[in-house]
């Protein structure tokens, strides 16, 4: 049983959400002590958000079919 070209080639959301996993460093979370830093880590929150959203649909997409 072998996998057809389409079943190997790297789902777009899947890729983009590996990169920007490795990408953006969990050391941007600072000790929300001001307004600020405590906005800034609600910003950070919804971009994990995100990326891990990407993720989890990229790796859900059904596989094409001819």
């Amino acid at each position: 049983m072998s996998d057809s070209p389409s079943e190997k080639r790297a789902r777009p959301k899947v890729v983009v959400g590996i990169l920007l996993l490795i990408l953006t460093p969990v050391g941007l979370f600072v000790k929300p002590t001001t307004g600020n830093a405590m906005v800034r880590d609600l910003a950070l929150v919804i971009w994990w958000a995100f990326v891990i959203w990407l993720l989890v649909t990229g790796f859900k997409e059904p596989k094409p079919t001819k």
